[in-house]
């Protein structure tokens, strides 16, 4: 057995790697996805719920993971990036941790081997995410990869040292349980593991540990959600059902990536001098994660590159962790060499993309002629105590925007996404049974929302997104103002508000009764002669 023992070179590359994800990471936009989820979580503390202010179908530990931001938002001066920062990067440097106690276990005859695979791990725990670190599925593979280490460690043979203490062992569980909260799907992940154990030894033992650490912390959160949130379950849980398919693409899209046919390559090349490497078992297992990971993304039917970051993270382990192998064998055939370029290959592919990503999101962020700055640079001329409202099927509408500005967003969901469904019906009437009655419901409760808060809450400004970015809406004739008007309270404080400006298809309203009156309150009173 080899462990790693860490140089002070290793240190200095760990440090760097850790200092130069923050220089890019204040570089860029706060991803859209992470500012809701601050602003879901501030909510949150102030008491809001999911039939009230948080309309969203994000489970509740998304947020509460974004709670200590939040908090010491309000008692330091450092900006939320800076704060998602560190709290992710937290996380990132426990489970980095966590998963090489795990790897020191396993059986890598070189040390520059593992000291390659723990290296290929904190890179990707850091640079592969871009522009969207932080988002929901990041946290779920942060959170869970350590157990999947442990799982990799058991394959091996025989642990030893502090992994084979049951509290090292139950706090993976525990940990893991945290990542799978955020996205119940990704229970498969962990099955798939326990049936590859199961074929393993031939034995399946169910009550180790980390497994039951996850099942009980699972049962506790479960619980917990139904006391204080029963409302995702009674709400939030059906309409998922009804309107996500919204926002689905089409087959075709999903599987049409270069990554996947790398992928398939990938595999092809694995398998083939599979008996040759060491670690096989370990291999097996990044490559069913992978897979696994894949499934879950087409399951969801999302472009999303955030849904497609797990596979992509697994598939660069299993070719870093491959061609490390390759490079370790004795007699190398033809096939070894044809497996090894595909490996490498991949890997390139990877870097290349994540350069250019970066590249792009920075010259987003530093462009004043991009639409989300010249919205930014809008409303810092406007009252910084003013309220603001977004119409969209697209949260980039709303965030960045929303941490960037003192403004106060109060839209009660960070993304109208029940409107491609409703718009959809109203249009071609596909739809039939429960789901027409769910969305006639949700429908109603949606006008209703907008009236009563437009006459309570009398937001100062109102954006309409009606950029081409709305591709949610492509197919259907939509416009939000028509459509909220059949709303009598939206209709009668509709005719406070005028057309202010245009930037880019964003259009802006502003509510001049209100901002009138609130300048006038602004003005100092005259002095008594």
């Amino acid at each position: 057995m080899t462990s790693t023992q860490f140089r002070i070179a290793d240190y200095l590359f760990i440090a760097g790697a850790f200092a130069l994800s923050f220089y890019l990471q204040q570089h860029m936009f706060l991803n859209w996805d992470v500012g809701w989820h601050l602003e879901g979580a501030k909510r949150m503390l102030e008491g809001g719920t999911y039939t009230s202010n948080i309309f969203d179908d994000n489970p509740p530990m998304v947020f509460w993971f974004y709670m200590p931001s939040v908090l010491l938002h309000h008692l330091t001066s450092f900006s939320f990036t800076t704060l998602t920062w560190f709290n992710v990067t937290i996380v990132i440097a426990i489970s980095f941790a966590l998963s090489n106690i795990c790897f020191n276990q396993m059986a890598m005859s070189h040390r520059s081997h593992l000291r390659v695979m723990c290296y290929a791990l904190l890179l990707s725990l850091l640079f592969l995410p871009l522009r969207s670190f932080g988002q929901r599925e990041m946290l779920v593979v942060y959170f869970c990869f350590p157990y999947i280490a442990l799982m990799g460690a058991r394959f091996s043979g025989d642990i030893f040292g502090c992994v084979k203490n049951p509290y090292f062992q139950a706090f993976l569980g525990v940990w893991a349980a945290f990542g799978v909260a955020m996205n119940p799907l990704y229970t498969l992940l962990i099955a798939a593991l326990e049936i590859q154990l199961w074929f393993t030894h031939r034995q399946w033992h169910a009550f180790r540990p980390e497994l039951m650490a996850l099942v009980a912390t699972s049962i506790v959160y479960l619980s917990a959600i139904a006391i204080f949130y029963p409302d995702y379950y009674s709400v939030i849980v059906p309409s998922i059902f009804v309107f996500s398919p919204g926002f689905d693409s089409h087959w075709a899209k999903l599987v049409n990536n270069v990554s996947v046919i790398y992928f398939l390559l990938l595999s092809i090349c694995f398998f083939c001098t599979y008996r040759n490497l060491k670690q096989r078992a370990w291999l097996l297992s990044l490559w069913i994660c992978a897979v696994v990971s894949y499934g879950i993304y087409l399951l969801n039917m999302k472009l999303w590159y955030y849904h497609f970051y797990p596979f992509i993270f697994f598939a660069t382990l299993l070719s870093v962790e491959g061609l490390s192998g390759i490079v370790h064998i004795n007699r190398k055939r033809i096939l070894h060499y044809v497996a090894g370029i595909v490996f490498l290959s991949y890997g390139c592919l990877v870097i290349f993309g994540i350069i250019s990503a970066d590249r792009m999101n920075i010259a987003l962020f530093k462009n004043p002629k991009t639409d989300t700055n010249q919205v930014i640079a809008y409303f810092k001329k406007q009252p910084s105590d003013a309220t603001f409202y977004v119409f969209s099927t697209n949260l980039s509408a709303a965030f960045s925007l929303a941490n960037s500005i003192h403004q106060k967003f109060i839209s009660p969901w960070p993304v109208c996404w029940v409107i491609p469904m409703i718009a959809s019906n109203h249009q071609f009437h596909t739809v039939t049974g429960w789901k027409k009655q769910w969305i006639e419901k949700y429908e109603k409760n949606f006008l209703e929302t907008v009236g009563h808060d437009f006459k309570t809450e009398r937001p100062n400004y109102v954006i309409v997104d009606t950029t081409k970015n709305q591709r949610y809406l492509r197919h259907v004739s939509f416009d939000f103002i028509d459509f909220l008007s059949h709303n009598e309270a939206f209709q009668q404080a509709w005719k406070s508000y005028r057309l202010d400006t245009v930037i880019k298809g964003y259009v802006i309203y502003i509510n001049w009764r209100s901002t009138r009156e609130a300048s006038i309150a602004r003005e100092p009173s005259a002095s008594p002669p």
